[in-house]
């Protein structure tokens, strides 16, 4: 069994798989949050878990019926926003009129292609395409993509 210390682990037992975030140190470690892995195989859906939850208790008290490994993860999981950071690093006025135009009917395709609930994933090509931010491409496309083709339908 590996040591439990700070930081995020996943703590497999008898009956449950939960991801936990542990704080402090030994003797002295507290479990202050959790992932049921149980209910997110099971159904797909996050269940946070809390220090006082059953499971979480269960752990605390019962830390041998546990293997705890570190969780492998990318240097990406240090970036606290992800994908959403909202910081921007271009300029929106530095876009040419060919860029923008060709942005304008690209949205417009994808409008008439998957239906205008599907921004994000207009904005995930934004990123992917023209390296902007999510908030530079939110900011693109509700203040200059939009409005643009309001008028031209």
């Amino acid at each position: 069994m590996k040591e439990l210390k700070e930081g995020v682990w996943m703590a497999q037992g008898p009956s449950q798989n939960v991801i936990i975030k542990a704080v402090g140190e030994a003797p002295f470690i507290e479990i202050i949050s959790g992932i049921d892995m149980n209910a997110f195989f099971d159904t797909g859906t996050v269940r946070k878990l809390t220090k006082t939850s059953v499971e979480i208790q269960h752990i605390m008290t019962n830390p041998y019926d546990y293997q705890f490994e570190p969780l492998t993860v990318s240097e990406s999981v240090l970036n606290a926003l992800g994908i959403g950071k909202k910081i921007f690093t271009r300029n929106l006025k530095d876009f040419s009129e060919h860029e923008l135009e060709e942005i304008t009917e690209a949205y417009r395709l994808h409008v008439t292609t998957f239906g205008k609930d599907e921004d994000n994933r207009f904005i995930v090509r934004l990123y992917n395409v023209y390296k902007l931010s999510v908030g530079e491409g939110f900011t693109l496309l509700n203040k200059t993509i939009k409005p643009r083709l309001q008028f031209k339908l």
